[in-house]
């Protein structure tokens, strides 16, 4: 880039350097023009303010004189006419406003309805699926009577725990994650709420559960739902679904396992996801806890449907469904 001249500015807009100053009369003839302009535009600014001070005549003046002259005022009818057109429209608008009151209340109905009928279902359910585990149990015990003389129930035991069929009771730890109560509304039922930002999200508790299993929990569980293979965590709306059951607040995630009683814990403690805790406490107002009780039980899962079977043959000749 070539240099700046000297006695010239390096950019338009900016004045020369203090060195090189231009003769008076050159001077003398740029600072003329600015002037005289300066003092047109005040002289125009001045006569536009002075006409915005001055009173603008009433464009009714000349149509009153008239009327005036003429003797002629506004007759009864068109009196009678003005007031009856917005005696219509009060009306009118009074009617739209009442029902629009009127709607509000029949949608609360409404709602309350739907959310009698749907605690009202999950009940019945919960009562099914506690019938059905109850059932689970005593077909668990059969079979095991069963096969404890073929050499296959140690086998079937490791299979069952493997696959979270059974019931686990031991140490471990309890981590609680509960919702900001200012975000709570309808009476805690999590369908209702429009903003979840201060809710506890499904991914908050896939994160918990990964990291509880990757710190040696052996069986993990969110409110009495037992987590396998094929469990999920999913967000439906408001709601979190945990093996396709809606759960609410307060969510207890309860996990058995570790090397010795207190190693679940110092190595949850020295996890991210425990940071990560602590932000959502942070910023959103989740409250989140972590305990260890003497003993945690975490339940068995449901039944899962059979797909296919074998049938093998055990030492004394006999054939078993496997």
């Amino acid at each position: 880039m070539p240099a700046a001249q000297p006695g010239r500015s390096a950019h338009r807009g900016r004045r020369a350097p203090r060195g090189r100053r231009a003769p008076r009369g050159h001077a003398a003839q740029q600072l003329a023009a600015p002037r005289t302009v300066a003092q047109r535009q005040d002289e125009s600014t001045s006569s536009l303010l002075e006409s915005l001070w001055q009173r603008l005549d009433d464009p009714y003046a000349a149509a009153r004189a008239e009327h005036e002259a003429d003797g002629t005022r506004p007759g009864v009818t068109t009196t009678l006419l003005s007031g009856l057109v917005a005696l219509i429209l009060g009306a009118g608008l009074a009617v739209a406003i009442g029902q629009l009151r009127i709607g509000d209340p029949e949608r609360e109905t409404a709602r309350a309805a739907l959310i009698e009928q749907i605690e009202a279902a999950t009940g019945d359910a919960n009562l099914l699926q506690q019938e059905n585990q109850e059932l689970g149990a005593r077909l668990s015990a059969e079979r095991s009577a069963t096969l404890s003389d073929t050499g296959l129930g140690e086998r079937l035991e490791r299979l069952e725990r493997a696959a979270g069929t059974t019931p686990v009771d031991g140490r471990g730890i309890v981590v609680t994650l509960n919702d900001d109560p200012a975000a709570v509304t309808g009476a805690g039922d999590p369908r209702s709420a429009e903003d979840t930002a201060n809710r506890v999200q499904d991914q908050d508790l896939q994160t918990v559960v990964n990291a509880l299993f990757a710190c040696g929990a052996q069986a993990v569980a969110i409110n009495g739902h037992r987590f396998t293979s094929l469990s999920a965590i999913r967000g439906a709306g408001g709601a979190i679904m945990v093996n396709y059951t809606p759960l609410t607040a307060p969510y207890e995630v309860a996990a058995v396992g570790g090397e010795d009683p207190g190693s679940l814990r110092r190595q949850f403690l020295a996890s991210d996801t425990f940071d990560y805790l602590k932000v959502l406490e942070r910023d959103y107002a989740i409250a989140s806890g972590v305990s260890q009780p003497r003993a945690v039980s975490v339940p068995a899962a449901e039944m899962p449907a059979f797909r296919h079977a074998d049938t093998l043959s055990t030492a004394d000749g006999s054939e078993v469904t496997e």
